[in-house]
């Protein structure tokens, strides 16, 4: 299980690195701070593959461990961290109930697109099923998979723009809202 974990964790990781990146640069102001916490952040996610049960959602999983790094981060500065503390988490509970919302917000969308796309969108985003495993499920090669996901979001991106107003904060939505009648 641990190697298994680990390639998942490599998998997950790549394209989770830019939101990860863009909530640490949201909460310190030297990029290569930022850089050095973001190798961090893998290397804590890495350390604890061996010990940690089955992961529902990586990206849940690995920005609670940004967050902690964070804390970490300022507690060693031996600043004034539990006002920080409470901030950080509060405004965590706020991103991931937003990233909850708009991710609910997404469905009738993906719905919306050509089957290929729709099913491997799905799979691989909301129910977090590895692109290897999708490919031997599918019959098809990985590289068509990750092609197919690839295509998705770029259509599932042009329909989101068309229809809702989406704010970006450090690399990671802000905010967002609906343009009006969108079908």
């Amino acid at each position: 299980m641990p190697d298994t974990f680990k390639r998942e964790l490599i998998e997950a990781f790549t394209p989770l690195q830019q939101t990860i990146k863009g909530y640490l640069a949201s909460k310190i102001s030297n990029a290569d701070q930022v850089d050095d916490l973001l190798q961090d952040v893998f290397l804590k996610a890495w350390k604890q593959a061996d010990a940690v049960p089955e992961i529902q959602s990586f990206q849940a999983w690995l920005l609670s461990i940004a967050r902690n790094t964070v804390i970490d981060f300022y507690r060693t500065r031996k600043l004034d961290n539990v006002e920080l503390h409470e901030s950080i988490v509060e405004e965590l509970d706020e991103t991931l109930a937003l990233h909850q919302q708009l991710g609910n917000c997404m469905l009738p969308f993906i719905n919306d697109l050509p089957e290929q796309y729709a099913d491997a969108l799905r799979e691989a985003d909301i129910h977090d099923v590895k692109l290897a495993t999708l490919a031997e499920r599918e019959g098809v090669s990985l590289s068509a998979i990750k092609s197919r996901v690839a295509r998705g979001r770029k259509l599932l991106h042009k329909k989101v723009i068309a229809c809702c107003d989406v704010t970006f904060a450090g690399g990671v939505v802000s905010d967002y809202g609906c343009k009006g009648d969108c079908n």
